[in-house]
């Protein structure tokens, strides 16, 4: 369902639903709303742009990005579902793509780019895998397009791989507009959630 509803956002044209810039994240907006909603200043426009760092989850750069976000989700978020279920398959997307954004906003507050993207998330439901797998011996998945299972540290080290690729990006300064933070940011809310499990 969820990568359901991402390939309807996308493929859907951008002036179909009104608004639809507005679901990605501009880190500085993001600060100064948060801001003032601490402040005591409640408002829709506020809270509307803290509500952007779940929807930017949902948008996609081009197809390509669609194309690999939605690879690496249908992998782990079907090795999830079948560990979990999926109440807990929709909180870890929820909670990953908050933290993604987050991490994103965190790296630089300031910062006036939007970000969009699932990535985050998608960095977050590995996260979570690792988390599960480090914790309990786990069955080898066996998820297409995989041609074969694959032992649970194998598939949870695409994951580390990632985000240390990601922490380079960060330390390295590359303008490639890659949102490193989000990639960081979803990888450890993930493995945090994960501990919330009492399995």
């Amino acid at each position: 369902m969820i990568i359901l509803v991402g390939l309807i956002v996308f493929f859907t044209s951008w002036d179909w639903i009104f608004g639809l810039e507005s679901w990605m994240i501009v880190p500085r907006e993001v600060t100064a709303s948060f801001s003032e909603i601490r402040a005591g200043q409640v408002s829709w426009g506020a809270a509307s742009e803290l509500l952007s760092c779940l929807g930017c989850a949902f948008l996609h750069g081009d197809f390509g990005h669609l194309v690999g976000n939605m690879l690496f989700f249908w992998i782990f978020g079907a090795v999830i579902l079948e560990l979990t279920g999926w109440r807990w398959l929709v909180v870890i997307f929820v909670t990953t793509s908050v933290g993604a954004s987050i991490g994103q906003v965190m790296m630089d507050p300031e910062s006036v780019i939007p970000a969009l993207g699932a990535s985050g998330a998608v960095m977050g439901f590995e996260g979570a895998y690792l988390g599960m797998v480090v914790r309990r011996k786990r069955p080898d998945p066996h998820v297409w397009p995989m041609s074969h299972a694959i032992p649970p540290g194998h598939l949870a080290a695409i994951g580390v791989v990632g985000v240390f690729l990601d922490m380079q990006g960060i330390y390295g300064n590359t303008p490639d507009g890659i949102a490193y933070g989000a990639h960081v940011g979803g990888f450890v809310t993930g493995i945090c959630v994960s501990f919330l499990r009492k399995d």
